[in-house]
């Protein structure tokens, strides 16, 4: 039995990003879209933010999106499985 969810990557105030998160909740697949866990922070890659470690974690995060995935636009998403 798997047990998958998606891992979603956003922008702030990005249409196309709200669309997904929303299609995601009408169809009611499990989704992550939380900064470290945290569901509090959004998991949104904000490379202006005036956290440090948020904008810190943004830039790595976006860097390595592009290195290993070669994505150019966000929403990014991910699925995942959990199953074995």
């Amino acid at each position: 039995m798997t047990n998958t969810h998606a891992v979603m990557y956003t922008k702030p105030n990005c249409p196309a990003c709200k669309m997904t998160t929303k299609r995601f909740d009408q169809l009611g697949y499990p989704y992550q879209n939380t900064y470290y866990g945290n569901a509090n922070e959004a998991n949104s890659i904000e490379i202006s933010a005036a956290d440090k470690q948020k904008r810190e974690w943004s830039l790595h995060r976006a860097e390595r999106l592009k290195t290993k995935y070669h994505i150019q636009h966000l929403p990014f998403v991910k699925i995942v499985d959990d199953g074995d």
